[in-house]
């Protein structure tokens, strides 16, 4: 069983990660193509499957407005195995972790696989956090480890954030998806669903060196 120890010491490498993918997140999309045969939805399962390794701990950056430093901490998520790749958090409500989250231009979540000597991969998504105050909503996605440090559950005071990204990173060699260490990317697009349509990113190209 992996000890918290081992867990935060994988996780704390990949904060560079989260703050490098939201600012990564601000430039021009790279032009081209070069795909291969990878889809969109082989894509997502490689997301899904490096967050089930390292068994929903995340790291999660705060992104805040201006030139400030993110904040990361590991977290306890919970994973919605839906297309959306949505997350869920909790905080309680006095804490620096929950005024962070509601006042961060953008949330950033990274979660390293400890497979294959922690070398099989990585999955870094961007997007938004936005407080559950709907009872049932806060009940149809608790997690049962929460209600060690939340009593209450769902009808608790501890607050509880739903995270959906605009932007997904993965590279998951077990999945075959770049396996050459160039992270595949997804782009959600928004239609008249409320979930939007994942769209695959071409990779950046690569720079050739100059003599």
């Amino acid at each position: 069983m992996v000890s918290w120890r081992t867990a935060i010491a994988g996780h704390a490498a990949l904060v560079g990660v989260g703050a490098a993918a939201w600012s990564w997140d601000r430039r021009p999309l790279p032009k081209g193509s070069g795909r291969g045969s990878t889809t969109c939805t082989q894509v997502q399962a490689a997301v899904h499957d490096v967050v089930r390794a390292s068994r929903s701990y995340g790291m999660v950056c705060c992104c805040p407005r201006g030139d400030a430093a993110p904040t990361c901490r590991l977290m306890d998520l919970h994973a919605c195995a839906d297309e959306r790749l949505r997350f869920h958090l909790v905080t309680r409500p006095w804490t620096r972790k929950a005024t962070q989250l509601q006042a961060a231009e953008g949330i950033t979540i990274t979660f390293h696989d400890p497979r294959d000597s922690g070398e099989n991969g990585y999955a870094a998504l961007s997007g938004r956090v936005r407080e559950l105050a709907q009872p049932e909503e806060r009940r149809a996605c608790w997690k049962s480890s929460w209600s060690f440090f939340h009593p209450g559950a769902g009808e608790g005071t501890s607050v509880v954030w739903e995270f959906v990204p605009d932007k997904a990173e993965v590279i998951n060699h077990r999945q075959r998806v770049a396996p050459a260490w160039r992270a595949e990317t997804l782009l959600r697009r928004p239609t008249g669903t409320a979930g939007g349509v994942w769209q695959l990113q071409p990779p950046p190209a690569a720079h050739s060196s100059q003599s």
